[in-house]
């Protein structure tokens, strides 16, 4: 299921597609148009129903959305050392993850993007 995450986060596909901090920059800018701004995710953050209150489904959604929000941060974090958000947002974004996985481990298999090392 997460076999696209994992091949796009590997440094053999830059190297194999040839795949520069500039281009890296413009496919990350487009994606970004896909995925809320800084205030709107602080928003949702301070709006969102305790983990505890969630459904399977409703954390099934959630668990996909925010990882996908993570990992892009992260690629802007590490490849090109510009961050799109605060620290503090990013962690909140993690501590949400974290009490996601705690609540539905059955959410998080060991290829999920989530629980791998470093990026």
């Amino acid at each position: 299921m997460y076999n696209f995450d994992r091949v796009f986060r590997s440094s053999k596909f830059e190297n194999e597609h040839n795949i520069t901090p500039a281009q890296w920059k413009k496919l990350l800018t487009l994606e970004a148009k896909f995925l809320p701004n800084k205030r709107a995710l602080e928003s949702w953050l301070d709006k969102a129903k305790k983990v505890t209150s969630l459904s399977k489904g409703e954390a099934m959604i959630e668990v996909e959305y925010l990882v996908k929000i993570a990992l892009h941060h992260q690629k802007w974090y590490y490849r090109l050392d510009d961050p799109l958000f605060t620290d503090g947002l990013y962690d909140r974004v993690s501590e949400r993850l974290d009490a996601l996985q705690e609540q539905f481990p059955e959410l998080f298999d060991e290829d999920h993007p989530w629980n791998t090392v470093g990026y």
